[in-house]
């Protein structure tokens, strides 16, 4: 198992029995505790397997704060990666033609594009915000803190009913259909139920009458095909 202590609290390890890299940042609770305030996983270009989350070992997690506190200590002072921020900007596009490939010759940062700028000979290039957001986090620094992205509020798929299944007459089975079942398959996984038993409740069939669904939907391309270790 390697571990890496990095700044503001920022831990990394990789080893056996992990899914891949593990990043996790802990600080000081106001009791005076060390928590867990942010992980990541890395899969180093791979999928994660379903249970990745589930299978990370806690109590490593936890030993690593327990035994090492003056690696965490000695750095948490200094600013680490803000990931909480640029994650919230994961929706963003920057805009429309804002860049056209061209860099500035001074700093080396995007030029905004768009037909705007270039009719008023304007080439001004993008602030680099998350070079900003790292030393806007020191103290007194004159740096202003670029701004969190406004979140959308999502979608609450608990609330989210599963669509009506009509189990088709005959042997026909139609791409509508299998859409359908599709639908009603990903929302179980969000919900965190199993799709086979949860789809066959709401057609009135047998699970594996929808696994025969399913495999029929991954065959013509509704569904994509399922990994080794993957629900369905």
């Amino acid at each position: 198992m390697l571990i890496g202590y990095g700044n503001g609290g920022w831990v990394r390890l990789n080893g056996a029995g992990l899914p891949g890299a593990v990043y996790a940042r802990f600080g000081k609770h106001v009791d005076g505790t060390w928590r867990l305030y942010e992980l990541y996983l890395d899969g180093a270009g791979e999928p994660l397997p379903t249970d990745a989350v589930r299978g990370l070992p806690a109590n490593l997690l936890a030993s690593v704060v327990v035994s090492e506190q003056d690696h965490l200590e000695s750095r948490l002072g200094i600013p680490g990666p803000d990931l909480r921020r640029l994650a919230r900007h994961y929706a963003t596009s920057w805009g429309g033609s804002t860049h056209d490939g061209r860099s500035c010759d001074t700093c080396g940062g995007p030029l905004k594009g768009g037909s705007w700028r270039r009719k008023q000979g304007i080439q001004e290039a993008m602030q680099n915000w998350v070079a900003e957001a790292w030393f806007a986090q020191f103290r007194n620094s004159t740096v202003k803190q670029a701004p969190a992205a406004r979140e959308s509020e999502g979608v609450d798929v608990e609330a989210e009913e599963f669509p009506i299944i009509t189990p088709p007459a005959g042997s026909r089975i139609t791409r509508e259909f299998l859409e359908t079942v599709v639908t009603a398959y990903r929302l179980a996984i969000l919900k965190g139920l199993h799709p086979a038993p949860t789809i066959a409740e709401l057609a009135h069939v047998s699970p594996k009458t929808v696994r025969k669904w399913v495999a029929k939907a991954r065959e013509r391309g509704v569904l994509p095909r399922g990994r080794k270790g993957r629900v369905g």
